[in-house]
């Protein structure tokens, strides 16, 4: 069974929630609909088995069957049920006359290297993990190992919410804020609000 957050588990991710252990938080963080239970136990160690059977319990996360491979679905077929036929090289159709080739692989790669853009969410993410790296510390090794496990935005944006709190408890202040500047400079505009969100609560604190 695969485990998906629920909309419950964001806003606590988002939120920060004092109800959430360590191994919960870190267990939502990585459950993104591709793994099942073994898998983010093999990821987080034996004690995250009781951490996400209590986020099932409590609607954190649901569990969905894996889906089907396309073999299931072919077993699963009538016999005599219509199939596709295959699509043989040579069917493929000839462009219309006059129209633009495709451009090949390397001119495409150079075109996305010229039209990406500055911000990047994988590149904040890398930046983040380098960091943890160098702290040279379990828990900071710990989160390098579940943000790079992680997925889809949202579980990415949680790690490193969670990275930069565990950079801020254990450095100076000083550095933590150069960290936060660095990343207000390279993460996607659509999450800077959080970002924003979490500066806030040092300057509370």
């Amino acid at each position: 069974m695969l485990l998906h957050k629920t909309p419950k588990a964001h806003a606590a991710l988002t939120g920060h929630s004092a109800r959430l252990s360590t191994v919960e938080r870190r267990a939502l963080i990585i459950s993104n609909g591709q793994r099942d239970l073994d898998e983010i136990v093999g990821l987080l160690g034996g004690n995250a088995r009781a951490a996400v059977e209590r986020l099932l319990r409590e609607d954190y996360l649901v569990a969905n069957r894996r889906p089907r491979s396309p073999l299931d679905a072919a077993a699963s077929m009538p016999k005599g049920a219509p199939q596709a036929p295959a699509r043989l090289p040579h069917d493929t159709p000839a462009p219309a006359f006059g129209a633009t080739a495709a451009p090949s692989p390397a001119a495409a790669t150079q075109q996305s290297l010229r039209s990406a853009p500055r911000r990047s969410l994988a590149a904040s993410k890398m930046y983040v993990i380098g960091l943890l790296q160098l702290l040279r510390n379990a828990d900071a090794a710990a989160l390098a190992a579940t943000l790079q496990a992680s997925r889809d935005p949202d579980e990415t944006v949680a790690g490193m919410l969670d990275a930069l709190r565990h950079i801020h408890a254990t450095c100076n202040p000083s550095y933590t804020h150069r960290v936060a500047d660095r990343l207000t400079e390279i993460l996607p505009e659509s999450h800077l609000l959080t970002l924003h969100a979490e500066r806030a609560r040092w300057s509370r604190a």
